[in-house]
């Protein structure tokens, strides 16, 4: 780094407020580093307080599967061109997570995949046997990997792997120090180039492991069937420094109340642990210190939960509502969905994506074949019990009855969804009013008939979407607009 970066270095950080000095700063960076180190830096600025670094680590990730779209892409033109590809990912792969370089999926056979973005093709294949991908580094996929014995379940080993984006090679792997055996990870949580991990005593029941988004802090909640307190640690890990890769930075002791998966996400400088129907921890990120306890009730019926990381706390979503969470406080708001509205299936999730202090959230009309509806909150006028359908800004139905999905990117709402004995359809709509701005038919390859079990991603870019279309079984296809 010359004489000339280090002074505009010291400018950005002398003003952190001052957004012109700090992206004036990593733009001359970026031309003389990798992606990864220029990933790396944005983080260490982000941590010293500079608004716009904290605004490009929080857009660097363009989708991820459980915190939507960090993307402030401006609209799609009108009448865009069309690019349709088809890829072979395995038996119920799924998409994890999106930057501007790299795709990254999985499947139910221990594949990790590395989807080219530019050309909307494999450009790598790994198999990792037992392993978990909990999110990214930047471009590189971060994975837990637990391995046990035929025999005893006690001899598990749980390992922190990440692979480099650009080839799938292995990078760098840690073996974490979990206490006495037996103990497990319950929870993750990431920001930027640090992981908070939440560390299980044995003898706690047993959970699946669930997937989680770094750059976006979230995770699924999954129930389980007891419901003891045991003793529990929340740990945060270096994953930024490749020498000091697994670092503990600190570790804090906590009981659990094992009602549900412990659930780690972080909001700013604040660390939220969600234990049971109604328990949450507060910690300080940099140091682990405790800041407080509290009864708050998140859950509204649904047995599965998503939790969205916003500018000043958390939403969790249920198939039946949505609590929000202060992060600096602990104190919660919430609205529910009509009881008419309410999904028939306790273990749905819900279609949710946030974007500053606005919600996009896709409902069924009632049965789980029956039209959407598809509204806009803000998340300040979310009220105590109220129905979602008050507070919501505008609402328009979504005539579909086949898989769906929504994102938010700059001023617009992305929706895609299929009819069961239809296609895809793509729609970008007003954020202010829910206009169709643009809306599409893609002609998809071979069969234009979309599985009712397919999954489907919007991944917001610059004047323009890419759709991913998921089926359990086949080939996906990737739609490119603009």
């Amino acid at each position: 780094m010359d004489e000339a970066i280090r002074e505009a270095r010291r400018a950005a950080l002398r003003a952190p407020d001052d957004a012109d000095a700090t992206a004036g700063y990593l733009d001359a960076f970026a031309r003389g580093h990798d992606r990864r180190a220029l990933f790396l830096e944005i983080c260490h600025l982000a941590r010293s307080g500079l608004a716009e670094a904290t605004a490009r680590r929080d857009a660097w990730v363009l989708w991820s599967e459980h915190g939507g779209s960090g993307s402030r892409a401006p609209a799609p033109p009108s009448e865009p061109p069309l690019r349709v590809a088809r890829i072979a990912v395995g038996r119920e792969g799924a998409l994890r997570a999106a930057t501007g370089s790299i795709l990254i999926a999985t499947n139910t056979e221990g594949r990790i995949v590395g989807i080219d973005p530019a050309t909307l093709e494999v450009a790598w294949r790994r198999e990792l046997h037992g392993a978990a991908l909990i999110g990214l580094r930047g471009d590189d996929p971060v994975l837990l990997q637990r391995r046990s014995s035929a025999r005893s379940d006690q001899s598990a080993r749980e390992t922190l792997v990440v692979l480099d984006g650009a080839t799938g090679d292995e990078r760098c792997r840690r073996l974490l120090d979990l206490g006495a055996p037996g103990s497990r990870v319950g929870g993750l949580a990431g920001w930027g180039d640090r992981l908070v991990v939440v560390i299980l005593a044995r003898r706690g029941p047993r959970y699946p492991h669930a997937p989680v988004d770094l750059p976006t802090r979230s995770e699924i909640h999954l129930a389980p069937v007891s419901a003891p307190a045991f003793p529990a640690w929340v740990a945060a890990l270096e994953i930024g420094d490749e020498e000091h890769f697994g670092d503990e930075l600190w570790r804090r002791s906590l009981s659990i109340n094992s009602h549900h998966l412990p659930q780690a996400v972080v909001c700013g400088d604040t660390v939220l642990v969600r234990h049971g129907e109604d328990d949450l921890h507060r910690l300080r990120l940099a140091d682990g210190e405790i800041l407080g306890a509290h009864r708050v009730a998140l859950s509204f019926g649904g047995l599965t939960s998503t939790a969205r990381v916003h500018a000043d706390g958390v939403a969790w979503c249920d198939a039946e509502g949505i609590a929000v969470v202060d992060a600096a406080t602990g104190a919660r708001r919430d609205s529910r969905k009509q009881p008419a509205l309410t999904a028939v299936d306790p273990f749905a999730q819900p279609q949710v994506a946030i974007a500053g202090d606005r919600l996009a959230a896709l409902q069924r009309l009632g049965a789980l074949d029956a039209p959407g509806l598809l509204s806009l909150v803000p998340l300040d006028a979310l009220r105590d019990g109220a129905p979602l359908e008050d507070v919501a800004r505008w609402l328009h139905p979504i005539p579909a009855d086949g898989p769906t999905t929504v994102s938010l990117a700059g001023d617009v709402v992305w929706v895609a969804y299929a009819a069961l004995d239809g296609g895809l359809t793509v729609e970008a709509r007003e954020l202010d009013d829910g206009r169709v701005r643009l809306r599409l038919a893609p002609p998809l390859a071979e069969s234009p008939r979309i599985h009712p079990r397919s999954r489907l991603t919007v991944i917001p870019e610059d004047r323009g979407a890419l759709v991913v279309v998921a089926p359990p079984e086949g080939a996906w296809h990737l739609v490119r607009i603009g």
